[in-house]
């Protein structure tokens, strides 16, 4: 098989993270007399660097980052068919906390905890809410439910760090990310969720620091941080634009 098949071969199995470094890599494998093991490694990191790309992108499509509006829309005329639905409805307020909207997305997210008063998630969102409009002891309250709601998942209890900083309850703050640290040895903790509590605590250069690591670590979560509005304290620092484009955002906020 000559490079041109196997150049085709590799397209055909969707590896063209392999075959776009293909040739460069086998003349630098050549000419620094690269152990087979090391080219093959090689290899491997630029597919699994091409498909972290690729997923990214198709995050960014699916949430339709640059028309928020639009979004929206399509969210309300699902409702129209299928008002309720939990999934659909926690979108809706998603889109409206993004948007920061908060008193009309606290006012939908209260009525649909009616129908579903132990969903987590919708607490988790209600916790976003109040913590955005201001009403942090409201805030750590829902935080808390989720805790209990959700058995201890870290997201919940990183949420609580989240708001003690933002009500501007440093050791309690702190006390979390030390709880996080130590759940990290042995659970999934995202690193963006430990950088929104620095931010919280307005210490942006912690936070960043966290933020590069979220990059490192490709943190699900960081592809939302254009609309974050819990990073908005960090959006005047020009760091803040280095990581929107290392993550190829457009540097205009979309809400």
């Amino acid at each position: 098989m000559n490079l041109i098949e196997l150049d085709r071969a590799l397209r055909q199995l969707r590896m063209s993270g392999m075959a776009n470094t293909l040739e460069t890599r086998l003349l630098q494998a050549q000419t620094d007399a690269m152990a087979h093991i090391d080219l093959v490694s090689m290899l491997v990191s630029d597919e699994l660097e091409c498909r972290s790309k690729r997923l990214l992108e198709r995050r960014h499509k699916q949430a339709e980052f640059r028309d928020p509006d639009r979004r929206l829309a399509t969210v309300s005329a699902g409702l129209q068919l299928d008002p309720l639905s939990i999934n659909i409805n926690t979108t809706y307020v998603g889109i409206l906390w993004f948007k920061r909207q908060w008193e009309r997305a606290i006012e939908h997210c209260r009525k649909i905890l009616e129908l579903d008063p132990h969903f987590a998630t919708l607490r988790w969102m209600l916790a976003n809410l109040y913590q955005g409009s201001g009403a942090y002891e409201d805030a750590i309250v829902e935080r808390k439910r989720g805790i209990e709601l959700s058995g201890g998942h870290p997201l919940f209890i990183a949420g609580l760090g989240d708001s003690y900083a933002a009500a501007g309850k440093r050791e309690d703050a702190l006390r979390v990310t030390q709880e996080l640290e130590q759940l990290s040895k042995h659970r999934y903790v995202m690193a963006y969720w430990i950088a929104l509590i620095y931010a919280g605590l307005k210490e942006s250069n912690t936070a960043f620091r966290w933020l590069e690591v979220a990059r490192e670590e490709r943190s699900p979560m960081l592809a939302f941080v254009k609309m974050d509005p819990r990073v908005d304290n960090l959006r005047s620092d020009p760091r803040f634009s280095d990581v929107m484009r290392g993550m190829n955002f457009p540097i205009k906020n979309s809400y």
